[in-house]
């Protein structure tokens, strides 16, 4: 069987590694089979050295199936990963490593938003995917990937199909909050007897597990270089991006993304407002939810209480809390009592920046490889 050919642009992040690991080339139809990263050697070990240690500390339970072929490949099972040692945004050009159906730009947002970098990469790659959020360019959101426009309703503009070019799948917290919010398109408003257009409004709250680019000690106010120990860091999420793309015109608000030291997965805490819902209650909801999660590829659900560390390596981009103490419904919260009134919806949910949102990118391209059409938003004018 010939797969497509999968470049993957940055290895050093807990991305880029899962990314690798996760990558079923029998399953997926396609193979990450070249990765560039710039070099990271030292005066005791080499630049493969390095690779080795981040794949194996990402995933642990890899370390059997991952080894060193030569100074410039790693194994992983039967498949063989060539590692090209360069800096992307340098003066380096890649055209001689050859030709590739995808690549996963997993570096960092400055390189997604650098027009001299997506340039180089669109030479060897027909598609180029950035794992975060630029509105500048057309999106590609996972979560919404086989959605319909007619039922989506994006201000945006959005079409069905794929053209050669970079696309931006949103950030880990974007695809968080989509998942979420592709569960209230697919399970409460038809409860609801309502549409998209009858949501009204978009809040979000997030408590955002550490990166391995945090350090310990400060270098800076910059919230990523303050010293996490014993220290709550607000920060900031690209999710507002995401939500002012597709609804610029309706209400959206992140108040809250505090950086803690913990593993993935995080948490969001969602809240939705509705116009003219008919009469429900969080236990119809709560099941609703239960039965779609059960059967969908982006969205988990637990009844228990029960903390981020057993869902660290669920595949879903997000896992929501169904329990009565953790799902609300507010017929009429603001007390309005007339048709105009406002219904509210909380939803509180862990989200993974690691595996799930890893897997919901694989499971991207394997659409597109499929020859599936997909839902792709239009850049901001």
């Amino acid at each position: 069987m010939t797969h497509k050919r999968v470049l993957l642009v940055g290895c050093g992040s807990e991305i880029g590694s899962n990314l690798l690991l996760a990558n079923d080339p029998e399953a997926d139809g396609f193979c990450i089979d070249t990765v560039i990263n710039r070099s990271v050697s030292d005066s005791h070990h080499r630049s493969i050295d390095t690779m080795y240690a981040r794949l194996v500390l990402a995933s642990p339970q890899f370390i059997d199936r991952i080894q060193i072929i030569s100074p410039d490949e790693i194994g992983i099972d039967d498949r063989v990963i060539r590692f090209v040692w360069g800096d992307i945004d340098g003066s380096c050009n890649f055209e001689h490593i050859g030709l590739f159906d995808f690549c996963i730009l997993a570096t960092s947002k400055a390189h997604i938003a650098s027009e001299d970098v997506t340039k180089k990469l669109a030479l060897i790659a027909t598609y180029v995917f950035g794992v975060a959020e630029n509105v500048l360019i057309p999106a590609a959101y996972p979560a919404l990937a086989d959605c319909s426009v007619n039922t989506l309703q994006p201000e945006c503009g959005a079409s069905v199909g794929l053209y050669d070019g970079i696309y931006a799948l949103g950030s880990c917290q974007s695809n968080g909050w989509l998942a979420a919010y592709r569960t209230v398109i697919d399970c409460l408003l038809p409860l609801a007897k309502i549409n998209v257009s009858d949501i009204v409004g978009h809040e979000i709250d997030i408590v955002h597990p550490d990166t391995p680019t945090g350090n310990l000690g400060t270098l800076s106010i910059n919230p990523r270089h303050q010293d996490p120990r014993d220290n709550l860091r607000p920060s900031e999420s690209q999710v507002h991006s995401t939500m002012a793309r597709l609804y610029p015109s309706k209400h959206s608000l992140n108040t809250v993304s505090l950086r803690t030291l913990v593993h993935p997965p995080g948490y969001q805490i969602c809240r939705f407002y509705f116009k003219g819902c008919a009469p429900l209650d969080a236990g119809i909801i709560s099941e609703a939810i239960s039965l779609y999660a059960s059967t969908s590829p982006i969205v988990g659900a637990i009844k228990m209480p029960l903390g981020s560390m057993a869902l660290r390596y669920s595949k879903k981009s997000s896992v929501i809390l169904c329990g009565q103490s953790y799902l609300f419904w507010n017929q009429d919260p603001f007390r309005m009592q007339r048709r105009e009134r406002v219904s509210q919806l909380i939803i509180q949910q862990y989200v993974s920046n690691t595996h799930g949102y890893c897997y919901s990118v694989l499971r991207l391209l394997r659409l597109i490889s499929n020859s599936e059409e997909i839902l792709i938003c239009k850049a901001k004018k």
